[in-house]
């Protein structure tokens, strides 16, 4: 039984961001295609369905390490990247101290959340027309977020051997 709501769970979630991907794709009149079905929503729906128990899997810990690797990225890319003039450190240096600064700080804030770390580190080494969309690439990365965990909450409780959250 578990193992059937850890796959509903995943197949709902990822199913929800990839139809609402799919409804504000506007690649006919020349808009950029939002990215929704990143890799990191992979790895939640792993850590919330398959360890809805974990530490890393509570709703604060999904929200904190994705904010925290989110803006950690960003921040990171406005001093690596040419197209700013802020930018004076070595481009090549930017995905390892995005990921290290984001590990870091999650450390620091015990907000310890490896598919936040992912999640900046998809923004940091993604194409300059990808890191265009700047402090937008918030608004996926929470909107993932809150479907991957309003489906927590409804599948995770749906069985009697299961509770989700741990803590809030």
């Amino acid at each position: 039984a578990a193992c059937f709501c850890t796959f509903v769970g995943t197949f709902l979630a990822i199913l929800v961001i990839g139809l609402l991907q799919k409804a504000n794709t506007h690649s006919d009149d020349g808009m950029v295609e939002p990215l929704l079905l990143l890799g990191c929503f992979g790895a939640l729906a792993t850590l919330l369905y398959a360890a809805p128990a974990s530490p890393f899997a509570q709703p604060r810990m999904v929200i904190g390490g994705h904010l925290i690797g989110c803006v950690s990225a960003l921040i990171v890319d406005y001093f690596t990247n040419p197209a700013f003039a802020t930018a004076f450190i070595p481009q090549v240096v930017a995905v390892p101290l995005s990921v290290a600064i984001t590990i870091s700080l999650m450390a620091a804030s015990g907000f310890i959340h490896p598919p936040g770390a992912a999640c900046g580190m998809i923004f940091i080494s993604a194409s300059e027309e990808f890191r265009e969309m700047g402090w937008a690439y918030l608004i996926p990365i929470m909107l993932g977020c809150l479907v991957c965990l309003l489906m927590a909450l409804i599948v995770n409780n749906a069985l009697p051997s299961r509770a989700y959250p741990i803590i809030w």
